[in-house]
């Protein structure tokens, strides 16, 4: 909302665009059942990439690539979210360029594996030990138990968080 705000003073029909987005975004939340497939999820993200897009313009580029035999897995819903916030908001929206986030899904074996993929510096701002990252572990524990993981790391020229979890494509 702040960065809503901001942009109001410099771009009052960004601002307005942001606005239209951000309630979007939410009357989709409030719908949203426990579970989703990535189809599903990904177009959500897709939106809040987007609302950050009005947000950062030119600087944040987003790249997806989803594996065919993914699009049906599914997920808990909001899983992928709070990855790809902590991507922009920790990682690229810091950068007075900005840059590219990645978010990658496909099967690896009886695994699905979600990446989010930022290309922020080391020395960027970063909280890997934050309440984002800390729900998408709790939540992954809650539903999948130890055949689930979140991975993160940081490298010189990259942060990257990794999920690994059963790829099931029947509701439960």
């Amino acid at each position: 909302m702040n960065a809503i705000s901001a942009l109001g003073y410099k771009d009052p029909a960004g601002a307005d665009r942001a606005i239209v987005e951000l309630a979007r975004l939410l009357r989709q939340t409030l719908d949203r059942p426990a579970e989703v497939s990535i189809a599903d999820e990904v177009a959500m993200v897709a939106d809040y990439v987007e609302l950050h897009r009005l947000l950062l313009g030119e600087r944040l580029d987003f790249e997806l690539k989803v594996g065919p035999e993914a699009w049906q897995a599914r997920l808990p819903a909001m899983l992928i979210q709070p990855l790809i916030e902590n991507a922009i908001i920790h990682g690229l929206s810091p950068l007075p360029e900005g840059g590219t986030l990645s978010l990658m899904v496909g099967a690896e074996g009886s695994a699905l594996v979600i990446e989010v993929i930022n290309d922020a510096p080391a020395d960027a701002r970063s909280s890997p030990g934050g309440l984002g990252l800390a729900n998408v572990r709790q939540r992954l524990a809650a539903t999948y138990g130890d055949r689930a993981a979140l991975e993160f790391e940081r490298g010189r020229a990259s942060a990257r968080a990794m999920v690994k979890m059963p790829f099931e494509t029947a509701k439960r």
